[in-house]
């Protein structure tokens, strides 16, 4: 149960808590008529926790409708509907922090908090600053409390989401979340993208791929996130800057690749990669005619629509052949021919 626990349930490190002494099963305190499971900790504390939840993990249920389940459908039914639809949100549970490194991943941001051993229950990383929801606004507040007291933390400013700010929030993300067309995206992706976390290494062997170049470097115990390959260049992207110039010291110095040159981009030449390789690919296409579904991502194969490619003309199916070479597009299978 414990091993269950640990590596099934969602909030592990909150619910072990000091220590487990023990699990009991009995009722419910809230709901009486119902009886679940209870972890006893160490320091006598003791609070609930779902196996399902475990289970679920590992085998999570499928999405859709599943046939035989109409009682779900009726409290679905009966609850209305969702709690922010025209209802004010929990309030004081957003907290906003500044500090963190730059381009920080929303995946990241949890283990910083880890040994607080309070739960997060969402994190939102924006360019200035990252928002944190939490369960309930005592979460909140003892979050903030153990930030001010933490040394490794001195760095980070926080604070609660409150008044007009925070029904922005809800009101943005939540309750009327806006739709980006693609050239707001495009916009949008101008703004995020981080500068100087590119590499540019000249010098490899000639057909090289991707996965050849990353083991390449794998002594450096560096994360290379995207390894572009050119006819004459490798681009290499990382996560930050701190991996980038790492990655680039350690290269530099290295007796291994002393007839290869490494250089961080930067400036127009920086510009340049990004809006040929990443931008361009965003951007909204004038609608040609090309038939259905398949005149879009088939090319000359059609798919779903007509059989036709990028400049909206129709184009003739390929042939088939067989082993001997011998056009077979119109010829039937033996199994067909009742003679």
């Amino acid at each position: 149960m414990l091993e269950l626990l640990k590596q099934g349930h969602q909030r592990a490190v909150a619910k072990i808590g000091s220590g487990i002494e023990k699990f009991v099963i009995k009722s419910h305190p809230k709901h009486t008529a119902t009886t679940c499971f209870f972890l006893i900790r160490e320091n006598e504390t003791e609070e609930d926790f779902s196996y399902l939840k475990c289970i679920e993990t590992f085998y999570p249920k499928p999405d859709g409708p599943q046939k035989g389940k109409r009682g779900n459908d009726r409290r679905d039914k009966k609850r209305g509907p969702p709690q922010h639809e025209g209802q004010t949100l929990r309030p004081n549970i957003l907290v906003k922090i500044t500090g963190l490194k730059e381009g920080i991943h929303h995946k990241d941001v949890k283990p910083l908090f880890d040994s607080f051993q309070i739960p997060i229950a969402f994190v939102d990383c924006k360019p200035s600053q990252t928002i944190l929801r939490f369960p309930t606004a005592e979460d909140a507040q003892q979050f903030l409390e153990k930030v001010k007291a933490s040394e490794d933390h001195a760095n980070l400013t926080c604070g609660l989401v409150e008044g007009q700010e925070e029904a922005e929030y809800w009101d943005k993300n939540i309750i009327n979340p806006t739709k980006k067309s693609k050239d707001e995206k495009v916009f949008d992706l101008k703004k995020e993208i981080t500068p100087g976390i590119l590499i540019k290494v000249t010098g490899l062997k000639e057909g090289i791929n991707r996965t050849e170049v990353k083991a390449l470097f794998t002594d450096f115990l560096i994360d290379l996130r995207f390894v572009d390959v050119h006819p004459e260049y490798t681009i290499i992207r990382f996560r930050d800057k701190e991996d980038t110039e790492k990655f680039h010291k350690k290269a530099v110095w290295s007796s291994t690749f002393k007839n290869q040159k490494f250089s961080v981009l930067s400036g127009e030449e920086e510009e340049k990669y990004w809006e040929e390789n990443i931008l361009k690919n965003r951007r909204v296409e004038a609608p040609s005619a090309r038939g259905g579904r398949g005149g879009a991502r088939g090319g000359a194969r059609g798919g779903r629509g007509a059989a036709r490619g990028r400049s909206g003309k129709i184009m003739a199916p390929r042939p088939k052949k067989n082993k001997e070479g011998a056009d077979v597009s119109t010829e039937k299978p033996d199994f067909l021919n009742p003679y």
